[in-house]
This record gives structure tokens, C-alpha cells and sequence, in this order.
């Protein structure tokens, strides 16, 4: 669920821990249930300040691949070539000869420079105007293309728009052959949200294991366990939050439900489509 940033990228994805809860592929039918890759660390690649979005390295390949649907998208030496030509320019115009002249010109001057620039990826990160340009300075390239300060959050923010995501934890499940499952680390009240998880939509296609004998239907993958889906739909919901798609399920006495959101963010208008429509849209 991290979004990735060329220029702002403050995470590292680590390898994960690969545990199959003592269970035994020769003697444990849960074994095949669950997945024993889990607990991928993110770790800060440097200081991260309060309210800024984390951004993981997706690997330029990744942008390169899709360069026909999202066009071409600034990588890190872009945004450091950009920050590099605005320091310049900025100190050329702190000098006597720019001095006494007028913001206008000022502007023109910038316009000129920034339509000078070869490299098409170091143009899409320069601010377009000389008013820009002196905010674009002050956060830097990178962070003027997420509205400068404005995308640090602040408290009201978060207060009025944002869901904890402390409740939980993982280890291994009281079921057995279960694998492992997710529990709560304080008292949460009846009707309480324990966590919100957005949902990806995906083709049931997507799912199937081809017999690569004689080409038919042979099993759904592992992926299946953790998603939702109806019998008579081709629509799979993928969770992608941390830990909920480790809870388990109890048909006798659950102590959770899944709820459609009330929340201004989620996209309320998929619940008036059909199937079709929903795996058109691009994105959760």
C-alpha cells in the first residue's frame, strides 16, 4: 500500500521471514492454506518528519514498463538536475545585475531557461513560473510536485480524516492447522472499527491454475484464501492493509464483521456497477 516517489522515496522494503508455524508439508493438511512468507520489514532510509507520506522504490523499470499509460515520470537525478538549476538560477538573480528588476522580467527569464532544458524529465520537474520557482527553492523539486509543505499532514488533519492502524498484531493462530492469525492488543467495544482495509479488485481469472497438460482448470492459487469473492461473480476483492488479511474465519461465533465504509474516501459509486464496470476502474 506504499506509494512510490523517484524523488521522496524514504523506505526500504527488507526481505521477509519464511515460517511455516511448525506444521509439516509431509504430515499438516493446513500446511497449503496459508502462506509461510510473512513480516516484510519497512525500514526508514532516512528521517522521515511528521506527517510526510512514506514512499518505497518501485525501480525505474517499473515507470519505464508503463511510460505509455502514465508518460514519462521524473526519476531521482531528474529531480536532483532540476533542484541544481533552480539554485543557480536563484543566486543568479540575487545578484546585482537581476537586482532592480522587475519579477516580470524575472519570469520571463525562468520561462526561457526552463524551455532551454534538453531532457524532458528535468522540465516536468522545474516549477513553470518565477512565482513557483521561489517555493519550488525553498522544499525542493521533489516536494514542490506534492504542493510543497502542503503535503507534510498535520494533527486537525489526521484527526479528521485518517484511521489508526495500531490496533493489531500477528502470531500464530489458536486454530489448528491454521497457520497464523491476527489479534488485538487492547479491549476494542462491540461496533468499534478494529481496521480499515481498502480492497484491490481483480479478475477471478487472474486466480486460476491452468493444467499445462491439457490446458483446463486445475486449482485456484494460494491468493485465493485471502481475498473475497462471490460463486456467481467474476470479481475478486484483493485486501491490501497490513495484517487484516490475516484474520481467520469462525462460522460459529466471529467477533468481527466486514462493513462497506461511511468514510468520504471510499468510492461508493463502484456499489451502482456491475462486475464489468468494476474491473474497468483503475485503481481500489
Amino acid at each position: 500500500q506504499i506509494n512510490c516517489h523517484m524523488g521522496l522515496n524514504n523506505v526500504w522494503h527488507k526481505l521477509p521471514k519464511y515460517d511455516s508455524i511448525n506444521l509439516h508439508r509431509r504430515s499438516d493438511p493446513g500446511v497449503g492454506a496459508f502462506t509461510p512468507w510473512h513480516d516484510i520489514p519497512n525500514v526508514a532510509k532516512r528521517r522521515i518528519q511528521a506527517g510526510e507520506e512514506l514512499f518505497v522504490n518501485y525501480g525505474e523499470h517499473w515507470f519505464k514498463r508503463r511510460e505509455k499509460l502514465l508518460g514519462p515520470i521524473p526519476f531521482s537525478e531528474d529531480y536532483e538536475s532540476a533542484d541544481a538549476t533552480m539554485e543557480d538560477c536563484m543566486q543568479s538573480y540575487q545578484h546585482a545585475t537581476w537586482k532592480h528588476l522587475s519579477d516580470e522580467v524575472r519570469n520571463e527569464s525562468w520561462i526561457n531557461v526552463v524551455a532551454d532544458i534538453k531532457h524532458e524529465k528535468i522540465r516536468m520537474a522545474l516549477p513553470k513560473s518565477y512565482k513557483d520557482l521561489k517555493e519550488a527553492h525553498g522544499v525542493g523539486s521533489a516536494r514542490y510536485s506534492l504542493y510543497g509543505k502542503n503535503s507534510l499532514r498535520t494533527q486537525k488533519w489526521f484527526d479528521e480524516n485518517a484511521f489508526c492502524m495500531d490496533n493489531l498484531y500477528m502470531q500464530a493462530s489458536k486454530i489448528p492447522q491454521a497457520g497464523r492469525g491476527v489479534f488485538v492488543k487492547h479491549f476494542i467495544a462491540t461496533g468499534s472499527i478494529i481496521s480499515p482495509f481498502p480492497v484491490l479488485q481483480l479478475n477471478k481469472d487472474l486466480f486460476v491454475i491452468h493444467d499445462t497438460n491439457n490446458g483446463s482448470t486445475s486449482n485456484y492459487q494460494l491468493l485465493t484464501n485471502y481475498a473475497f469473492a462471490h460463486p456467481d461473480s467474476n470479481v475478486v476483492l484483493l485486501p491490501y492493509n497490513a495484517l487484516v488479511n490475516g484474520i481467520n474465519h469462525d462460522g460459529v461465533n466471529p467477533n468481527a464483521e466486514i462493513r462497506w465504509s461511511e468514510s468520504n474516501l471510499n468510492r461508493k459509486d463502484y456499489l451502482g456497477m456491475n462486475g464489468e464496470g468494476v474491473l474497468k476502474q483503475g485503481f481500489g
